[in-house]
């Protein structure tokens, strides 16, 4: 699993794994295994607006070429996209990674790939229990706009999921952010027919489940946790509240 910008950094840059599609699809100079150059396009949509420097997955406005600064101004309705087997190879050769094979690449970047769907489909599902209690419409899905690794934040419930025998290896913030109707109260102070955007924090925390859920070995996606639930602020602990009364997600 991909570790994206990490807080407490020096400067705002992803590590090479975030970055691996700012990386060329040419092969190593010694590089004797083939791998794919296709870029795959995730199912997670992001915001019409996004640092440049976010990479992990990319957007997908060029599929052919490595990410910009002017993806910023990509289409809204295009997704994030994945980098390619080749570009995730030569960036962690970049980075002196020298554990990481090529014949290896291919399941890490399917498995790296899969555990990020899984993470958004569960964003989806504590964003359909905010949708249920809310008394405006969302006339649209949210979207990813941006994350920051935290492998060094934890969590009271990351100690917890420890004593149950998950290992901690990794941990995101990812901002989400949501377009919904305003309330009466907010529509004389703003034009008309306007939207309004929030935006919410979760924060995502990957465990290895190996040695704790026995049920999942064997498949090593299977053997990823993925924790995902909203941060305190913006009505993340109403959230969480009413999600644990009603017993969902």
């Amino acid at each position: 699993m991909s570790k994206c910008p990490v807080k407490g950094s020096p400067a705002p840059v992803p590590n090479s794994i975030e970055e691996d599609a700012n990386y060329r699809q040419t092969q190593q100079p010694d590089q004797t295994f083939p791998l794919h150059t296709t870029r795959v396009k995730s199912s997670i949509p992001r915001s019409d607006y996004m640092p440049s420097h976010q990479a992990c997955p990319v957007i997908n406005n060029d599929k052919s070429s490595p990410a910009s600064s002017s993806s910023a101004t990509a289409d809204p309705s295009d997704n994030w996209i994945y980098p390619s087997e080749q570009q995730y190879f030569n960036a962690v050769t970049r980075k002196g990674w020298k554990n990481v094979k090529a014949e290896d690449v291919p399941m890490i970047v399917k498995i790296h790939n899969e555990v990020n769907e899984r993470s958004w489909n569960k964003v989806l599902m504590w964003e359909s229990i905010r949708e249920s209690t809310r008394i405006v419409t969302t006339p649209s899905p949210p979207t990813l706009v941006r994350f920051i690794g935290r492998p060094k934040d934890r969590s009271p419930k990351s100690y917890f999921m420890t004593g149950l025998g998950y290992e901690l290896f990794d941990r995101h913030d990812w901002i989400v952010q949501r377009t919904r109707l305003p309330f009466f109260w907010e529509k004389p102070f703003l034009p008309a027919d306007s939207l309004v955007k929030e935006e919410q924090r979760y924060v995502v925390d990957f465990y290895d489940s190996g040695s704790g859920n026995q049920g999942n070995q064997g498949s090593e996606n299977n053997s990823i946790h993925v924790d995902v639930r909203p941060a305190f602020e913006g009505g993340g602990i109403g959230d969480r509240v009413w999600s644990w009364v009603t017993g969902q997600p």
